[in-house]
């Protein structure tokens, strides 16, 4: 986690980030991307609004040293400081509806509640709270597998940064920029590239969802249709048996035909779910 302070901490990071942070009022937050100029994803990031002039920003996708030598290539004759603050908070993936009001959340609480889709209704969300400080978690909850949560998030078609979006996508790819780019903040880096697709509406590639019978295949997959290379496999996760795995994969679009049968170059039937973003 990077803290962001001064007084042209807002107008810097409204230019770094893909959603707009101009309208958040104090302990709010907004869920986007870190871009390259290309408009490929660098890494994704929550940005938490204390005041004006402080932003905490939260990435899973990118370690602290990695976030703060992107930003800090930026910063010119801005009156903006950065801190690596990792070590003083924690986080957690919880499931099941907001969890706001169960455990008594305000905006004064120390403990945040990020959401990257609030209208998606995603079954899950991080919590963020202070390394020093012990919470009263509700007696129903219990402890989850990060199998069971990556399950969840594959059937959604939530896909992960860098695993299934990274630098060589587009979030239109995965259909993030749905709910995680603006279209009418102005600029930001790698926001004329955004713009252009978005007024073709056109990407050569897109996420879907496949899911196959006995153990997920490792290491790097190829997608095939006969002897034609449709696609390559991303993230991936075995259910309990018998139900086989689920992944997701980037598809090209052009040689993609999802009435035919599709498999994996090591011959593995695959069942083809549909494209994620919708």
């Amino acid at each position: 986690m990077v803290l962001a302070t001064g007084e042209d901490a807002l107008e810097f990071l409204q230019g770094q980030l893909t959603q707009d942070l101009s309208q958040l009022a104090d302990s709010e937050g907004a869920y986007g991307f870190l871009l390259t100029a290309k408009g490929r994803v660098f890494g994704d990031a929550f940005l938490c609004r204390i005041d004006q002039e402080r932003w905490q920003i939260v990435s899973w996708s990118l370690a602290a040293e990695q976030l703060m030598a992107r930003l800090e290539a930026y910063i010119v004759a801005d009156d903006v400081e950065l801190s690596d603050e990792t070590v003083r908070w924690r986080g957690w993936r919880v499931g099941g509806g907001s969890v706001a009001g169960e455990l008594g959340l305000s905006g004064e609480s120390e403990l945040r509640e990020l959401d990257p889709a609030p209208d998606l209704a995603l079954g899950w969300r991080y919590l963020l709270g202070r390394a020093d400080q012990t919470f009263e978690w509700p007696e129903e909850w219990g402890e989850g597998t990060t199998d069971a949560f990556e399950a969840v998030r594959i059937q959604q078609g939530w896909p992960s940064v860098p695993t299934d979006l990274g630098e060589g996508d587009f979030p239109q790819e995965g259909g993030r920029h749905l709910h995680a780019v603006s279209f009418t903040k102005g600029c930001y880096l790698g926001q004329e590239v955004m713009a252009r697709l978005a007024a073709t509406g056109r990407v050569r590639r897109a996420l879907g969802r496949v899911q196959g019978s006995g153990p997920a295949p490792t290491g790097e997959v190829t997608l095939m249709q006969a002897d034609k290379k449709v696609g390559a496999l991303r993230s991936r996760i075995n259910l309990p048996a018998p139900a086989g795995w689920l992944g997701l994969t980037m598809i090209q679009l052009a040689h993609f035909d999802p009435g035919k049968p599709l498999a994996t170059d090591q011959g593995q039937a695959l069942e083809f779910d549909g494209l994620v973003g919708g």
